[in-house]
């Protein structure tokens, strides 16, 4: 697969990609990683304003009150996000092709 143009939903998942397309030199399994991360904000973008519609607690179906969904999906995608950036390595201050794999 080639770089692929930017056709993520939210506005910091474009910025990221499209941002780390014109910094970096990556490899194809660098970008796939990239695009992964950049998927995963959409998904927290998506969380977050479902958090803010409904708020953090909602009534299930006996009218109990509950943790919203959303929160779960949030920190599960904080923690992939970030873990998908560290495998990234772009504080390195090297291009990848610099750096020895």
């Amino acid at each position: 697969m080639s770089k692929r143009k930017s056709t993520f939903q939210s506005e910091a998942a474009r910025l990221l990609y499209e941002r780390t397309i014109e910094t970096f030199e990556l490899d194809q399994h660098h970008i796939e990683t990239l695009k992964l991360a950049c998927d995963t904000l959409d998904r927290i973008a998506a969380a977050q304003a479902a958090l803010h519609r409904d708020g953090d607690i909602i009534k299930d179906r006996y009218n109990c009150p509950k943790a919203h969904p959303a929160q779960r999906m949030l920190e599960s995608n904080k923690i992939i996000f970030s873990r998908l950036l560290r495998e990234l390595r772009l504080d390195d201050g090297q291009t990848h092709n610099e750096m020895e794999l």
